[in-house]
C-alpha cells in the first residue's frame, strides 16, 4: 500500500482508511476512501466502518463530617468520586457484502460519503484541580469481518478523528465600551472616572492565531493606569449524574503601558494582542494514562489551549478582556469583554498515502451514511464514596470508577446504508453578548472567515491570511 504505517499490514495483505481531511466538522459530511489491497484470497463476511465518539469526566469531592471516637468528637476527611460516561456516537455501517464469502486476491477502492449531525462537541482533553479528568474522543476504523465458519481475525485499521464545532456566529470588528467611577480605600474614596472604548477584530479564532484588539482610552483619574490588559478567560464545567465541577481560570494575558492622570489616547491606537499559539494546555499526561489513553496524533490537541466544546458532561468555554489595571485596593476596575470562540486544531502529522507502483484498484461506488444525533438525556448514575475515610481520617484517593468499556450496543445500518438522522442545533445555542454587541454574520459553514479591515477611523487591524475551512492536506498528494 505504499508508504502507510504497519498498522495496515495483515498475512493477507492491507487495509488502510483514508478521510480527505485532517479534521470533521459537527453538521456537516465527512468524505475519505478504504483501500484494500489483498496477497491471498480472504473469506469475508462484510467490509464494515465504524465511527465512535465519548466523552466521559470524573473528579473527587473533598467532604468532612463529625464522629465520635471514644469520648471525643473527631473530624473525618473523606472523598466521594463523581464521573459521567456518554457515547456521542457508536455505528457501525457495511459498505460492502461478499456475495460469494470470499474477498478475492486484488486492490480495491471503497469511497465513502458520511454525514455528521449537528450536536457532536469539539474534541478536547481537561486536567485540574481535585483530580479532574475530562475528554472527548473520536475514531474511525475499516474492518474486513471474516466469515464466522474460520478463526481468522478481522483485517481491521482504526484512525483517530478530530471532530470540529461550529461557532454558532462569527463576528468581526466588535465594539464594546464602559464608563465607570474607580474608587479605592474599601470604595469609599473616588479617584476620578475612567472610559476604555475597545474594538475587537473578532470573536472566533484557530488555536493557532492572535487575538487582537485596539483601544481609545481616558482616564479621568487622578491616580495613573498601571497597565492595560488583554486576558483570556476558561471556564470548566463538568457535570456528572449527581454534581457539578467548576473550574474559571485565566489561560494567558499579557500587559501593555498604562497612561498618566488626566490623559486620553488619540482615538483607538493603544493596539494589544495575544497569540494562542504560545498558550499551552495543563493536561497532565501521568492522569490521563490511567483514565484514558492520548493518542500519538492527539498530542497536538492536548498539548494547546484546549477548543471551545459544548458536551452534555464536558464544556469548556472562554471570555477576552481588555481591563485597565489601577495600584487601588478594593475597587472594581474598568474592563471590556467578549465571549471567544476557540476552534480545535487539525489532526497532528496528518498526510495522503502514496500508491504503490502499479496500483491499479477495483473502484465501488460511494457508499453514504448518516449518523444519528447524539443523545441529550444523562443516565443516573450514583456517586461513590472513597472506603478509605474510616482508615484513620484521611482517605487516600483513588481512581474514580468508570462505566466498564464506556461504549453502548453497536447497530448496523440495514442493506449498508445508514437510515438518516434529523440535524439539530445542540448543546450551545447562540453566544450571549455584552451590551452593545449584535451577531453580524451567520456561520451555516463553520469556518472561521479571515479578519476585515475596521472601517471607522482610524484603521488598525491588517489583512491576515488564515487557514480555509478544510486546511490544505500536508505530505504526498498522490491519489491511489
Amino acid at each position: 500500500m505504499g508508504s502507510v504505517d504497519s498498522r495496515s499490514k495483515f498475512e493477507h495483505g492491507h487495509i488502510y482508511l483514508q478521510p480527505d481531511h485532517a479534521y470533521a466538522i459537527s453538521g456537516e459530511n465527512m468524505t475519505g476512501n478504504i483501500y484494500m489491497q489483498l496477497s491471498q484470497p480472504f473469506p469475508a463476511m462484510s467490509l464494515d466502518i465504524e465511527v465512535k465518539g465519548e466523552e466521559k469526566c470524573k473528579w473527587r469531592e473533598r467532604k468532612t463530617r463529625n464522629e465520635r471516637r471514644g469520648d471525643k468528637n473527631v473530624s473525618v476527611t473523606y472523598y466521594i468520586y463523581h464521573h459521567a460516561v456518554r457515547n456521542v456516537i457508536y455505528q457501525r455501517f457495511t459498505l460492502y457484502n461478499f456475495p460469494e464469502g470470499v474477498a478475492n486476491a486484488g486492490q480495491y477502492t471503497f469511497p465513502f460519503n458520511i454525514a455528521i449531525p449537528y450536536g457532536c462537541p469539539s474534541s478536547a482533553f481537561y486536567s485540574g484541580t481535585e483530580s479532574a479528568v475530562a475528554s472527548i474522543q473520536y475514531s474511525i476504523k475499516a474492518i474486513l469481518q471474516p466469515h464466522p465458519s474460520t478463526r481468522l481475525r478481522e483485517m481491521a485499521f482504526k484512525q483517530t478523528l478530530i471532530m470540529r464545532e461550529k461557532a454558532p456566529y462569527v463576528n468581526e470588528n466588535l465594539s464594546a465600551n464602559v464608563e465607570m467611577k474607580v474608587k479605592s480605600c474599601c470604595c469609599c474614596c473616588s479617584k476620578g472616572t475612567a472610559y476604555l472604548d475597545t474594538k475587537f477584530e473578532k470573536d472566533a479564532i484557530a488555536s493557532n492565531e492572535v487575538c487582537r484588539a485596539m483601544c481609545h482610552i481616558r482616564n479621568g483619574c487622578s491616580i495613573p493606569i498601571d497597565r492595560v490588559r488583554i486576558c483570556i478567560k476558561q471556564y470548566i464545567k463538568l457535570n456528572s449524574y449527581s454534581a457539578v465541577y467548576n473550574r474559571n481560570r485565566k489561560v494567558g494575558e499579557k500587559s501593555y503601558d498604562g497612561i498618566g492622570p488626566r490623559e486620553e489616547t488619540e482615538g483607538h491606537t493603544r493596539f494589544l494582542d495575544i497569540s494562542l499559539a504560545e498558550l499551552k494546555s495543563e493536561v497532565n499526561h501521568q492522569v490521563f494514562s490511567d483514565f484514558t489513553p492520548i493518542y500519538n496524533e492527539e498530542m497536538a490537541l492536548a498539548n494547546c489551549i484546549q477548543p471551545t466544546t459544548s458536551g452534555l458532561h464536558v464544556n469548556i468555554t472562554y471570555k477576552l478582556e481588555i481591563k485597565l489595571m489601577y495600584n487601588t485596593y478594593c475597587a472594581t476596575l474598568p474592563q471590556t469583554s467578549i465571549p471567544l470562540f476557540i476552534q480545535a486544531p487539525a489532526l497532528q502529522d496528518f498526510t495522503m498515502i502514496q500508491a504503490p507502483e502499479g496500483w491499479n484498484p477495483t473502484t465501488y461506488d460511494e457508499a453514504n451514511f448518516a449518523l444519528p444525533v447524539p443523545p441529550t438525556e444523562m443516565a443516573q448514575v450514583a456517586p461513590m464514596e472513597d472506603p478509605g475515610y474510616n482508615t484513620g481520617g484521611m482517605g487516600l484517593p483513588g481512581p474514580g470508577p468508570m462505566n466498564p468499556g464506556g461504549m453502548g450496543m453497536q447497530g448496523q445500518a440495514p442493506g449498508g446504508m445508514g437510515m438518516p438522522g434529523q440535524a439539530q442545533n445542540y448543546g450551545g445555542g447562540q453566544m450571549q453578548y455584552n451590551q452593545g454587541y449584535a451577531p453580524q454574520t451567520q456561520n451555516p459553514a463553520g469556518n472561521i472567515p479571515p479578519p476585515s479591515q475596521i472601517p471607522a477611523q482610524p484603521s488598525g487591524f491588517s489583512q491576515q491570511q488564515v487557514q480555509p475551512e478544510h486546511q490544505p492536506l500536508m505530505g504526498p498528494q498522490n491519489q491511489p
